[in-house]
């Protein structure tokens, strides 16, 4: 049958440690998207148990999400790479096999991690037309070393995009036949940096577009100007993303010693959507609750943002140090006089 161009797709990968985290992701979109007809695609393995498998579809009947469960063969991803220090599970490799895995009718979907909560009407990304580009996403926030540029043969200049949500031109990758490509790359010896996001951004540098932050807020994070083009996507990143997306060891479902505004309400939302599902009630995990690089990079957030409002508003700030001066100084002293 020929693709609906009514209704858009959203496609999520998972295994047992996140699959509940992708019925969360799940249920934020369709709050923030309730008049929007959405077909939902979960990619997982062989190896997700039948428990999980029943619970999504029982999560799907009782939220009225029209879901589509797709099986891979894990076994076309034996021999990925993997980091030695905080190595992913093969999972995060399942996105490079969106050609194959999604039926050959839909041209378009947009990948979404399962750390990830949609907070608003995210119609006009669903719409966007990417004809000529492989995927449309964003700029990424991690640091970039030399040599993971010069071995991703990255320009200084060219930026290194987040796989973590891509709207994905399928119809490009089946008539450029990158799937097989996508699988080499990820086998090939190398130094592991960002598994499947360097092997994307190796593979598409030059044919992907780019998005505003604003389609994909990392948290916590701060922003410089360089990654805006203008005041508004600024102003619309800070107090009314469209997507939230959870940086590092910072995920909703961590417990973590501080206290934040945006931190409780993103918290709030993840657990509201949570007790939705047939996995409420699971426990924080506190694996990271004295992991000293995630407060330190929280503390490092909070510090750049406070500053940045600081010199934002410096000129009044001047102003004030200024009146203080002049009342304070030259005004006593003539006093005294």
């Amino acid at each position: 049958m020929p693709e609906n161009k009514n209704i858009f797709h959203i496609c999520l990968c998972a295994d047992n440690n996140y699959i509940r985290h992708c019925a969360v992701t799940m249920l934020s979109v369709k709050r923030s998207n309730p008049h929007t007809d959405i077909c939902y695609h979960l990619v997982i393995g062989e190896t997700l148990t039948g428990d999980n498998r029943r619970k999504c579809e029982q999560f799907a009947a009782q939220n009225r999400i029209n879901l589509q469960i797709h099986v891979i063969d894990e076994s076309l991803l034996d021999g990925v790479k993997f980091r030695q220090k905080r190595p992913l599970s093969k999972a995060a490799y399942y996105r490079l096999l969106l050609s194959s895995a999604l039926p050959e009718d839909i041209d378009k979907v947009l990948y979404l991690d399962s750390d990830i909560l949609v907070l608003r009407d995210i119609t006009p990304l669903l719409k966007l037309d990417i004809a000529g580009y492989a995927l449309a996403a964003t700029r990424d926030m991690s640091t970039m070393h030399e040599g993971h540029r010069l071995q991703l043969r990255l320009p200084y200049k060219q930026p290194y995009f987040c796989s973590g949500m891509m709207l994905v031109n399928l119809k490009y990758w089946r008539e450029n036949n990158v799937e097989p490509m996508l699988i080499e790359l990820a086998k090939r010896e190398r130094t592991v940096y960002y598994h499947d996001q360097d092997v994307l951004n190796y593979a598409f540098k030059g044919h992907w577009f780019r998005l505003s932050p604003v389609w994909n807020r990392f948290y916590p994070v701060f922003y410089p100007d360089s990654h805006f083009e203008n005041d508004s996507d600024r102003y619309v990143l800070e107090h009314n993303p469209y997507i939230v997306h959870f940086f590092n060891y910072f995920k909703p479902w961590n417990a973590f010693k501080i206290k934040g505004k945006l931190w409780d309400k993103y918290r709030g939302i993840y657990a509201g959507c949570l007790s939705m599902t047939p996995w409420k009630g699971a426990p924080l995990n506190t694996s990271h609750l004295n992991d000293r690089d995630s407060y330190r990079m929280y503390s490092r957030y909070k510090w750049e943002t406070f500053f940045y409002r600081i010199n934002m508003h410096g000129f009044y700030l001047n102003l004030l140090a200024f009146n203080y001066f002049f009342n304070k100084i030259i005004l006593r002293r003539g006093d005294d006089k």
